[in-house]
């Protein structure tokens, strides 16, 4: 995963807190999936899975 890109920029994506951003990443470079009520992460394309449960 070193050197792929697994979180948008601020400007591509500006209401993700930082906190989202560190779930992510962690889950991209782990390989895991993640769980969210955030149904706004279903738009994010970005290599990792999102599962939403709403």
């Amino acid at each position: 995963m070193r050197g792929k890109r697994v979180v948008p920029d601020s400007s591509a994506v500006p209401a993700m807190m930082s906190g989202d951003r560190i779930c992510l990443c962690l889950a991209g470079k782990r390989e895991l999936p993640v769980v969210t009520c955030d149904t706004m992460w279903r738009e994010l394309d970005i290599g990792v899975d999102i599962r939403v449960l709403r």
